[in-house]
């Protein structure tokens, strides 16, 4: 009587299990009462008390009833097993009968308890979470919600059972699933105890690093390239043709950015088949009344009469391929206008936006008919007639021929290079900094290789991808082994064209690897170990180019000057060569010779000078090499030519002034660190001859300029009309010459189209002339490291043209124009009269550093967001504001902007007001992996700490002046186990607030501990008066660093050490070294001693109460090494306690007023170094 009482109390609650069939209902035991199928159809009230509810069971007594056994009882060790594994996440099948379904437990842990921080999105049936596996993996977790409309376990295995199914590349992949319930007490009204069971649901899927389309989504003149969005387009494309067109078709329903997921390398993948239906092919349309879909990707036919069919699918993905293109206001911002007007208006958007990417007009143009043709499809596809609308099998074969037309764009690019010339100006930096002259660089095609890789798949067998390509005629091979013949990775090796061996730099090469490739073309032995070139390579008469660095024999065979057609030869490296083919003039036709780093090559062959069609030759670093200048006379079609740290310039027969001034087409000469002397006539005359010159670069060089020389060579280098860039860098001047340098730059001031001058490392350079100022197409100026630099021209801010000044470790920087950029450390400047900063300047700016100070004068987010910091290559970043100033925009929102990119390994926050950080930051592992230093300084409101432990390469971490952080605890650490696995410095400075800070952590079920920082060495600790260490001391291997008022970490511990060291999670020492400064605590009261018992230095400074204790005494029992510093005013007399130390063996005592050492000291029977600095009043020693 008593359970059927409590029965009819609970009708009134059950209002969401009648919406399951009853033969899901969980069986009953002898035990327990299940609730009859009668009440459950009957329950029709609703209470949100029990809306989660699936099922109730009752005991009579009320206790549990006994969990019955289910799959995930039988398997959960295989499950966990199987989805920790690397394997489990590349599975693309799943069987429901086997080890797929995973413990809802394991899915709770690795998802931290399916934590807000781990959220990753919500959808209509189930949220997503971030899982990180016992092996440090990344899944995502969906969370299948619950509620009263929807059958549960309906919708539960219709998503399971159409993604198990699928397997395709651009489909998401399921690596597991959950389907079970949890018991959970229930208090009734009359206090009695029910125990619940709650049904929970889940599935586990690949993790997609870059998130969902829709965060990406943005207009043409921002965001991704179109080659990023075209392969979006086409992969999103290719998983719907995928799954309409399987013998019994399934249909999406809800196609949208958000369900659109893309990896690590931006492949676009369909999620989310929770509303995806199998239609049978005898039933292609459907009437339904059923929601499906979501507002703005819905066909009219479905909005209208519930119809659903393929063409919903295209409808939405009509409206995608818009927003791709267009940006997420494109649709339905296109129905307001007609399609060729709509077509005109975007493809001009991005003709401008790929001009200035691209210097090929061919390609842009290729491109545009890309963004045309991806606009007129989706304009079909959006077609309120279904029947108008293409299937994905039309859209699919159209895309496939404007992605070979690229393909065949890019084959004509090839075969131009490789019978034609192999050189062009550079387009992208040479190196780190982006002023590295990069449009006027002349610099081989590498493309070859890169471009046939990315786009011309189809024609390359590529070793690495283990896959049966043997029977295939490729023209373009990427293998990686140069040992094995060629005819081991195909059966038509004389159809390979191209030829690049990569990973095999512990590989010697053999010529067995490319013989039978008798009309190749390209030989790229970049990734090989060269100790000598085959003789076997002048068979091979077709070689245009020969990519062979680093040879380690002393010659070159002389077979390689039969190869007639070659055009591109680069030896770049080979320091071991001592002479190169006496025929070598033979290579008629070759252009491009690069001999750097051939150190020591002594003499060029006579029939060098044969090579007349030379246009690039770099013999940098070829010091010693003779016959240089008799060879340059000859070599009149040279355009480019790199002699830097060439040593005897000035002591060849004939001088190469003579040499130069024949080389009239010249437009690049490095002659960087070669010994002459800018004031000798014929260099200068020389160099004014070069009219077509347009980058020079005398870095290096030594200059002796005095006034009397200002007349004739300003007149000279007049004749330096196309001059672009001047490299005076690093330039020494001799004793008495500290004018040289602003000398000669008045002779330069009359450059007409000068555009880039770096006079970086001139420490010399006091003074930079005003004239500079009369440059008028000035572009950059580098002025960095030039640390007697005092003054710069008044007019400075008054040149328009200036656009970047470099000024980094300028000891004074003066006032400049707003517009000006100056580099490395940028000034955000406000303009009270506008409604923005100077800030978007840094737009076009890409460099390795970067540091933004006054971040408080931005204006708008929009104007963070234009810099777009995510796409530059940083890799050290400083971001600052101003304490205490107002600010236009929250700190947090502006930081929410400034992503850096992926590259960055240092980062710098100071003066960051907001009290939280913003989503990236909280995120920090996944955003910025190779991260190595974090410094966060005077943020006064931060209130916690971001999970930092999750980077992964984080080696330094510095948090200073954050008066708001009371604790260091677990939300340092993170959810990743363990934590900081490379971190070892850490210090901790100007933390007034801080109270404690917890040590270690529970690892593990079995509740061992480990230490925060597992593998710390430096440990600094600086005025942090209230701070506490629990339980234990951390452990740094190398040194403890104490300064200032610590009084908490220097005195507040037991006498004895037994209590720590029992809660210490490591038997090895906590440091072997420490050092305190200006500590005002006696040292009888250093407590911080009883628990470095290992302890064998000690270094003490400014610290003038030094009393000490027998308890401390005992403590530094093995100290071997101290030092006594007494800053500031001299103490009168040393420690009484020095003679007690009978372990010490260096002593080390600076600074103390003392007549004579104690007579204890001769105790010190193991001293083996004594140093005494600064005692003055010293006049004997024991």
């Amino acid at each position: 009587m008593r359970v059927q009482h409590k029965l009819v109390c609970l009708r009134v609650h059950l209002h969401f299990v009648h919406s399951y069939p009853v033969d899901f209902l969980p069986t009953t035991t002898s035990a327990p009462l299940l609730l009859p199928r009668a009440h459950v159809r009957a329950s029709t009230s609703i209470s949100p008390l029990t809306s989660e509810l699936s099922s109730i069971y009752l005991s009579h007594q009320g206790s549990p009833r006994p969990q019955r056994s289910s799959s995930s009882d039988l398997r959960p060790c295989l499950a966990c097993a199987s989805l920790v594994s690397k394997n489990y996440r590349t599975r693309r099948h799943i069987n429901m009968d086997s080890e797929d379904e995973i413990p809802f437990q394991i899915l709770r842990e690795i998802t931290d308890g399916f934590s807000k921080e781990r959220k990753l999105g919500q959808g209509a049936f189930g949220v997503v979470y971030k899982g990180v596996t016992k092996n440090g993996d990344d899944v995502a977790v969906k969370r299948l919600l619950i509620n009263s409309s929807l059958d549960f376990k309906h919708q539960l295995k219709n998503e399971l059972y159409n993604l198990r199914k699928l397997n395709h590349p651009n489909i998401v992949h399921v690596l597991g699933y959950c389907f079970e319930t949890e018991q959970k007490p229930f208090i009734m009204e009359d206090g009695s105890k029910v125990f619940v069971d709650e049904t929970q649901g889940a599935l586990c899927l690949e993790y997609m690093h870059n998130g969902s389309l829709q965060r990406l989504l943005s207009d043409e003149f921002s965001g991704l390239e179109w080659h990023t969005r075209f392969k979006i387009i086409k992969g999103t494309c290719e998983g719907l043709k995928y799954i309409h067109e399987l013998e019994e078709p399934i249909y999406h329903l809800d196609l949208k950015p958000d369900n659109i997921l893309l990896d690590k390398d931006m492949v676009p993948k369909i999620a989310d088949f929770g509303l995806s239906r199998i239609i049978h092919n005898k039933e292609p349309t459907r009437i339904t009344q059923n929601p499906y879909g979501t507002q703005g990707y819905q066909p009219r036919e479905y909005i209208d009469s519930g119809e659903i069919s393929g063409k919903f699918d295209i409808f939405s993905l009509g409206v995608i391929m818009i927003r791709v293109v267009s940006g997420p206001k494109g649709y339905p911002k296109c129905l307001d206008m007609c399609l060729d007007e709509f077509v005109d208006q975007v493809q001009r958007n991005w003709r401008n936006r790929l001009q200035a990417t691209y210097s090929s007009g061919s390609l842009v143009e290729a491109y545009c008919h890309q963004v045309k043709t991806c606009i007129q499809l989706a304009w079909l596809c959006v077609e309120e007639d279904s029947k108008k609308r293409p299937n994905i099998g039309k859209i699919t074969e159209k895309l496939n021929e404007i992605e070979t037309a690229i393909g065949e764009l890019c084959e004509k690019y090839i075969a131009r290079l490789l019978g034609l010339s192999f050189f062009q100006h550079s387009a992208s930096p040479t190196g780190d900094r982006e002023d590295d002259v990069a449009a006027t660089v002349f610099t081989m095609h590498d493309l070859v290789h890169d471009l046939a890789r990315s786009i011309m798949l189809f024609e390359i067998i590529d070793a690495s991808k283990q896959c049966n390509t043997g029977g295939s005629r490729f023209q373009f091979a990427l293998l990686n082994d140069c040992t094995k013949p060629l005819k081991s990775f195909t059966q038509y090796p004389t159809a390979v064209r191209a030829l690049r061996f990569h990973g095999s730099d512990q590989n010697v090469l053999h010529g067995a690897s490319f013989l039978s490739a008798k009309y190749l073309c390209v030989l790229d032995l970049n990734e090989c170990s060269v100790q000598k070139l085959p003789k076997s390579i002048g068979n091979l008469k077709h070689l245009r180019y020969i990519n062979a660095p680093r040879v380690e024999h002393r010659a070159i065979p002389n077979c390689i000057t039969k190869l007639k057609k070659l055009i591109y030869l680069s030896l770049r490296g080979s320091y071991q060569i001592l002479a190169l083919p006496e025929s070598i003039g033979e290579l008629k036709g070759l252009m491009y010779l690069d001999l750097s780093g051939c150190s020591r090559l002594e003499k060029l062959p006579v029939s060098f000078g044969m090579l007349t069609k030379l246009v690039h030759l770099d013999m940098s670093g070829c010091s010693d090499v003779t016959g240089v200048s008799e060879s340059l006379e000859s070599l009149t079609n040279l355009e480019y030519l790199n002699l830097s740290h060439y040593r005897t310039l000035s002591t060849t027969k004939r001088q190469p002034p003579e040499a130069l001034r024949r080389l009239t087409d010249l437009k690049y000469l490095n002659l960087s660190g070669s010994t002459f002397f800018i004031e000798d006539h014929g260099i200068i005359q020389a160099l004014c001859s070069l009219t077509k010159l347009q980058c020079l670069n005398l870095s290096k060089c030594s200059l002796l300029v005095r006034d009397s020389h200002l007349t004739w060579i300003s007149e000279a280098m007049r004749n330096l009309t196309e001059l672009r860039y001047l490299d005076l860098s690093s330039c020494s001047t001799v004793s008495g010459a500290d004018e040289a340098l602003p000398i000669f730059l008045e002779c330069i001031s009359n450059l007409p189209n000068l555009e880039h001058l770096d006079l970086s490392n001139n420490r010399e350079l006091t003074r930079v002339p005003d004239c500079i100022c009369s440059l008028r197409k000035l572009h950059r100026l580098d002025l960095s490291y030039c640390y007697s630099l005092r003054s710069l021209p008044a007019t400075l801010h008054e040149m328009d043209s200036l656009k970047f000044l470099h000024l980094h470790k300028l000891l004074k920087v003066p006032a400049l124009n707003k517009n000006l950029i100056t580099l490395p450390h940028f000034l955000v400047q406000a303009d009270y009269h506008n409604s923005s900063s100077n800030l978007a300047l840094l737009q076009d700016v890409n460099r390795t550093d970067l540091v933004i100070s006054r971040l408080e004068n931005v204006k708008s987010v929009q104007e963070a967001r234009s810099v777009r910091l995510m796409e530059k290559g940083i890799k050290k970043m400083k971001l600052n504001w101003t304490r205490d100033s107002e600010r236009f925009v929250e700190d947090m929102e502006l930081l929410a902007e400034l992503i850096p990119p992926i590259t960055l390994e240092k980062l710098f926050i100071d003066g960051y007001s907001s009290v939280r950080f913003p989503e990236w930051f909280i995120g920090i592992a996944d955003h910025l992996p190779n991260l190595c230093r974090i410094s966060l300084s005077n943020l006064p409101k931060c209130n916690a700490l971001p999970p930092l432990g999750q980077l992964p390469n984080l080696e330094e971490l510095n948090f200073c002046g954050m008066s708001g952080i009371s604790k260091i605890d677990g939300d340092l650490y993170g959810t990743r186990r363990p934590s900081f696995p490379r971190l070892k410095d850490f210090s901790l400075s100007g933390m007034e607030s801080l109270e404690v800070w917890y040590t270690t952590y529970s690892h593990g079920g079995d509740g061992v501990s480990k230490f925060m920082f597992p593998n710390l060495q430096r440990l600094t600790i600086c005025e942090c008066p209230n701070l506490r260490q629990k339980p234990c001391p951390h452990r740094a291997e190398e040194r403890w660093n104490i300064w200032g008022a610590c009084d908490g970490v220097i005195s507040s511990w037991e006498e004895r050490a037994s209590q720590t060291a029992a809660s210490s999670p490591s038997s090895a020492p906590v440091t072997t070294l420490l050092c305190i400064d200006s500590c005002k605590v006696p040292m009888h009261k250093w407590r911080l001693l009883h628990h470095l018992p290992a302890l064998t230095k000690l270094e003490i400074y400014g610290c003038s109460n030094l009393s000490s204790s027998p308890e401390i005494m005992q403590a530094l029992s093995s100290l071997q090494s101290l030092t006594l510093w007494s800053r500031g005013q001299p103490e009168p007399e040393l420690p009484n306690w020095l003679g007690q130390l009978a372990s010490l063996k260096k002593l080390t005592i600076e600074g103390y007023e003392v007549q004579a050492l104690q007579g204890s000291m001769g105790h010190l029977s193991l001293l083996q170094s004594l140093c005494l600095k600064g005692i003055e009043s010293m006049t004997a020693l024991p």
